[in-house]
């Protein structure tokens, strides 16, 4: 501790890096045989290297995700941190909130994590048993459309059992439109398009400007932008990315997606769906589907809803080209793209033989952030295993050059 109150006074330190001072040892020592993690250098963080402030809990406001899960955001008093003002904390799940007694009235610590996310730390004083008790009665009903709620299988997500229900068919329009990267329209302007009776995608991407002046707060500018952003996905969508967008496809992202996609065209997609259904019993309880791997599994339960989704909402896609590309300035390179969404970037990494991968690991060659002066976790593992960081405007000058 006297070492990092020292170092704190000239360096901003959120943990720190125990390692052998021994390079021949690090070879012998090795790395993490799943994680690929070295094991001769270890992070370590401990509470009081992150200044923590006291506060209470005034409520908790529940956001339901497109999956139907009721995710907990705490409402608490707010903290002056000296530099800024922290308030509404993730309360990550249903079951979280349970296991730490928060409700209405608790005392938590809390932090920023990485000097810039509100997080809580720990419970200080649960709230009373009459608050907890008032709190899971309420959310025995979701708070979007009054239907019953219930308890996933190990108990952590509490879900609303409405399949239609409005915050749901809200979550998957603002992932819709985040996964298309649409620009300067995020949640508060599409929840103000949805609350004016824009309930779909399809009526959305139909919106015209008279629609939108109409609505409370908008004006020709923000309206300008919807409807720039709905032209640009018209004129068409990579495959792989709407695949993601339109989450027809459970546990498959564009990554994931896109290597499908290497191996198959989209007319040999539909071939192989169609031609499984058509000699397959197409139950998902028959003894074929389940000798399925469990990728192949959510291929073919979401490839009719797809089918569906592009009928309804007349979107083009594109066939991006196949990642396995033999030449190129990035030839060799697996870069991670993290803190911001630019397909522009992506397609340049692709189309130069270079691939995209979702986490830092170490096969990562790269990792490109929006901000080189944040503290992402993924960050701290980039660090940690001699991984570059690289700003956009750097990886396109060493790109360039």
């Amino acid at each position: 501790m006297n070492l990092f109150k020292e170092w704190s006074k000239v360096y901003p330190i959120d943990g720190i890096v125990i390692y052998i001072d021994d390079l021949h040892l690090w070879e012998v020592i090795g790395r993490h045989q799943t994680s690929g993690n070295p094991l001769y250098a270890i992070a370590y963080k401990h509470p009081d290297f992150t200044e923590s402030f006291e506060t209470t809990v005034k409520g908790i406001v529940w956001k339901v995700s497109k999956s139907g899960a009721l995710k907990p955001v705490v409402n608490i008093e707010m903290v002056d941190t000296g530099d800024c003002n922290m308030e509404n904390p993730t309360g990550y799940n249903a079951g979280w909130i349970n296991d730490h007694e928060i409700a209405k009235g608790a005392e938590i610590l809390v932090t920023r994590s990485g000097g810039v996310i509100p997080k809580i730390l720990s419970t200080l004083s649960p709230a009373t048993q009459e608050e907890q008790e008032k709190l899971w009665d309420e959310m025995s009903e979701c708070p979007h459309c009054g239907s019953s709620t219930m308890w996933n299988e190990n108990h952590i997500e509490l879900c609303c059992t409405n399949p239609s229900c409005p915050g749901v068919q809200l979550a998957k329009i603002i992932f819709f439109y985040l996964t298309c990267g649409a620009e300067n329209m995020g949640e508060e302007t599409l929840s103000k398009i949805f609350n004016a009776g824009f309930t779909s995608i399809p009526a959305i991407l139909n919106v015209t400007f008279n629609d939108l002046i109409k609505i409370e707060g908008f004006g020709d500018s923000i309206s300008n932008i919807i409807l720039e952003n709905n032209r640009k996905i018209m004129q068409g969508v990579d495959l792989a990315t709407l695949m993601q967008a339109s989450d027809c496809f459970k546990g498959i992202g564009k990554i994931k997606a896109q290597k499908i996609l290497d191996e198959m065209d989209d007319e040999d997609l539909c071939s192989f769906c169609q031609g499984w259904y058509i000699n397959h019993e197409p139950d998902v309880q028959s003894e074929d589907f389940k000798n399925c791997p469990i990728t192949v599994q959510n291929l073919l339960l979401g490839y009719f809803p797809f089918m569906v989704f592009l009928e309804e909402t007349k979107i083009p896609y594109k066939l991006s080209p196949k990642t396995a590309v033999l030449e190129g300035k990035c030839k060799g390179l697996s870069i991670c793209v993290s803190g911001f969404r630019d397909s522009n970037l992506e397609e340049v990494i692709t189309n130069e033989g270079g691939k995209i991968v979702s986490g830092v690991s170490k096969k990562t060659t790269h990792l490109v952030v929006k901000d080189k002066s944040a503290n992402s976790s993924k960050m701290s593992k980039a660090k940690l295993l001699g991984i570059p960081i690289l700003s956009i405007e750097e990886f396109y000058e060493i790109l360039n050059n």
